[in-house]
């Protein structure tokens, strides 16, 4: 028994150029959209006490990749946890610590307590993963 299979590749190099040529502008859109996505779920993910860590999520979006980061200063330890630790003075006798109605305490040792990490982080890339195809084939339909 034989079989004969015939394939029509005359339009395959005129697809390709028509790829090669959308492909500059179809990366950098993919490194924005999704980008914007993150952000938008980490913001989301957060759990909100005061809002400033939520506040604080910011986008750099460069020609190759996307940065996507937090300035708070202890998104880090919001999102992995910390060990407990204690704080000493270093320079001083005592650690001078402002209360929020407005006096002020001294002490020579302050413990902070372990905190169990929130993993927003990894919840934000699950949600992207399953958003982002979506994302990719509403980029790909507009360009080709």
């Amino acid at each position: 028994m034989s079989m004969k299979i015939d394939i029509d590749t005359s339009n395959y190099d005129a697809t390709i150029s028509v790829f090669r040529s959308k492909l500059p502008a179809f990366v950098p859109r993919l490194i924005i959209a999704g980008s914007h996505i993150i952000k938008e779920n980490m913001q989301n993910e957060v759990r909100v006490r005061t809002g400033t860590l939520k506040a604080s999520v910011r986008e750099d979006i460069f020609p190759d990749h996307a940065d996507i980061t937090t300035n708070s200063g202890y998104g880090l330890y919001h999102d992995q946890g910390h060990r407990a630790f204690d704080v000493v003075p270093v320079n001083a006798l005592a650690l001078r610590i402002p209360l929020p109605s407005g006096a002020i305490i001294f002490r020579k040792k302050v413990h902070i307590p372990a905190v169990e990490g929130e993993h927003y982080v990894e919840r934000t890339l699950q949600n992207f993963t399953n958003q982002f195809p979506d994302e990719i084939e509403g980029i790909y339909n507009e360009l080709f």
